[in-house]
């Protein structure tokens, strides 16, 4: 009977094309299900919304030339394009709204149209039942859904990285001239799209796509060599080369204006990026060997939604697992392509290793920092490599063989089910009370603060403010997020609707002032010089999030500033240091010295 079912799909465009949108549906449900209340909205988040929100307001000449900051190197910071800005443009734009979501549906967008892209891309290989078995598997994948659900420059990344790749492998195999530039066209696009959202796809995305071609071209085989070379280089070689130079420097064109009209700067950071010595002492030993431990952490994770136990950092489960996906991923690839003459199918087949080797390779510098999104570039590839064994256990089990198959595919499927539904639990219940939550892989610090909750802090500050100017304290990642928030309330009045306190000095002038924290912080998150000058009025927790009203006694705050003065004012500034030690992960507070330039200062 199953065997039945199988060919029937196989052979029936129709019956795929049901159960493809039956997938599809789930798919895009897992997306957007409780998709504002349960938005990741923090510093990265807010930061790109206050940028994109005055284009909104004041028109596209207010779009940045650059994109989001990469990595600091000195006191400046290296940039990436501005593809991700422009995309929540578009959407901001089209809803006409600086709403958080808003800014959120682009990586969403991208993620949904994901999964049928991945189905093609698996077509160009595989037959119809292993690439719905593929493609299901990505669809309800517990980290390829986290990951689509909020606004972050590395979640589109798998997108285009699938898509440059079908688009490489489409323009190889068509042999009419308009069809192959139609393919060139879609790969060139995507590969200067993709190499704005993240450097590790800008590295990545270089590092296979050159590998793949020495491969492809097999310079060691010369007379296969040069006949490849004559088919590659004839009189239409120069026209695709100009047309592929001409669609990636259009895209760049406002990375190339804003290097040109600051010296250079970005490029000069570019470069700095390498010379600057590392913040490690690892030698290159214990950076490769940390990187097979990481790589099998992170594969597995995207595969099973399971991540190391408890205390187990080196955990063998799940690392020797992801290691064995890679391994065997590699071998798999090569020893079909060593069985077939089909040149199509061996062009997909090269593809596989490249991808896993040099994405390996590329973070054997980095793998002491390595964490879930970096893997982005690489989300595709346990699904790819899973499909790779359904092929292969279908086509070597004589009796048993797809019952086999679709038990594993089944394992891996409720793994993800699992992973999915115990994180929307903590969701819910983190809208609801405080709780330890232990399914974000987003960053380090999992406190289950969502924009459901922030948005009703916000709200009861709003209500029960009665000065002039919101005055309020919280830990950076919420800093700007609220003063979004606030802004949101009331637009156009952002400067005097919301000012930060950074310490007791900056209380001066102040009645009140509203703590903004988790409930788990408490009032032990307030730094001790501004816990001095003030007293709780009203409190009231919203999830995991707790805010506090308070009085600001003028008296204190004097006192405190002529103690501080006689101290040299050393002593509130270590105490504020101490109490903001638990934070600042990963929130890069303090700008670049390199002006982000608009397009108004262009023209």
């Amino acid at each position: 009977m199953l065997k039945n079912i199988y060919n029937e799909i196989n052979k029936s465009k129709k019956t795929t094309a049901g159960l493809f949108l039956i997938i599809f549906l789930i798919g895009i449900f897992l997306r957007v299900y409780q998709y504002h209340d349960w938005l990741f909205f923090k510093w990265d988040q807010a930061r790109d919304a206050m940028i994109i929100s005055e284009a909104i307001e004041n028109g596209p000449n207010y779009l940045p030339l650059l994109g989001p900051r990469a990595t600091k190197v000195g006191d400046d910071y290296l940039r990436l394009g501005p593809a991700f800005y422009y995309s929540q443009y578009v959407f901001g734009a089209m809803f006409n709204s600086t709403a958080p979501e808003v800014f959120a549906l682009p990586d969403t967008f991208f993620a949904i149209l994901t999964i049928p892209l991945l189905f093609l891309f698996l077509r160009l290989y595989f037959n119809r039942v292993n690439s719905l078995l593929g493609t299901t598997l990505y669809a309800f994948s517990f980290l390829v859904v986290q990951y689509s659900r909020f606004a972050w420059n590395p979640n589109s990344v798998p997108f285009f990285m699938l898509l440059t790749f079908y688009g490489m492998l489409m323009t190889l195999r068509s042999s009419e001239c308009r069809k192959k530039l139609l393919w060139l066209l879609v790969w060139m696009s995507s590969v200067a799209i993709v190499t704005q959202y993240h450097f590790f796809a800008f590295f990545g995305l270089i590092a296979i796509m050159a590998a793949y071609f020495f491969f492809y071209l097999e310079p060691w085989k010369i007379r296969g060599f040069l006949i490849k070379l004559k088919g590659i280089f004839n009189k239409k070689t120069i026209g695709y080369v100009l047309v592929s130079l001409f669609v990636f420097l259009f895209i760049y064109t406002p990375v190339i204006i804003s290097d040109m009209k600051t010296d250079g700067s970005n490029v000069k950071n570019f470069v700095g990026a390498f010379v600057e010595k590392p913040r490690d002492d690892k030698n290159f030993g214990e950076k490769l060997i940390r990187n097979f431990r990481e790589q099998g952490k992170n594969y597995n994770l995207i595969a099973t939604s399971f991540w190391t136990r408890e205390g187990k950092k080196a955990d063998p489960y799940p690392v020797g697992f992801g290691l064995f996906l890679m391994i065997s991923g590699i071998v798999l690839s090569l020893w079909q392509r060593n069985k077939t003459n089909n040149e199509n199918k061996r062009d997909f087949l090269l593809l596989m290793p490249v991808w896993i080797i040099m994405f390996f390779l590329i973070t054997i510098s980095v793998s002491y920092q390595l964490r879930p999104r970096y893997f982005v570039p690489v989300f595709p590839v346990p699904f790819i490599v899973l499909v790779l064994w359904f092929s292969f256990l279908r086509k070597k089990i004589a009796k048993g063989g797809l019952a086999f198959v679709l038990v594993i595919f089944s394992a891996f499927l409720l793994m993800n089910f699992y992973g999915i539904a115990a994180w929307f639990k903590d969701q819910h219940i983190s809208q609801q009370r405080s709780f330890s939550v232990d399914r974000d892989f987003i960053l380090k610090k999992q406190d289950g603060v969502t924009l459901g909750q922030l948005e009703r802090a916000v709200d009861y500050i709003h209500k029960n403010f009665e000065g002039t100017r919101v005055a309020f304290y919280s830990k950076a990642e919420y800093k700007q997020p609220i003063i979004y928030l606030v802004s949101q309330i009331k637009p156009n009045r952002l400067k005097e609707e919301a000012d930060h306190i950074g310490s007791a000095r900056d209380l001066v002038g102040y009645s009140e002032l509203f703590v903004v924290g988790t409930v788990k912080g408490g009032v032990k998150s307030i730094p001790k010089d501004i816990e001095a000058c003030v007293e709780i009025v009203l409190s009231e927790e919203f999830g995991q999030v707790m805010v506090f009203k308070m009085k600001i006694d003028q008296n204190k705050v004097s006192e405190f500033i002529k103690n501080s003065e006689n101290k040299g004012g050393k002593e509130d500034l270590k105490e504020n240091n101490e109490a903001s030690s638990e934070e600042e992960d990963e929130v890069e507070v303090e700008d670049g010295k390199t002006e982000r330039l608009l397009w108004k200062d262009v023209f």
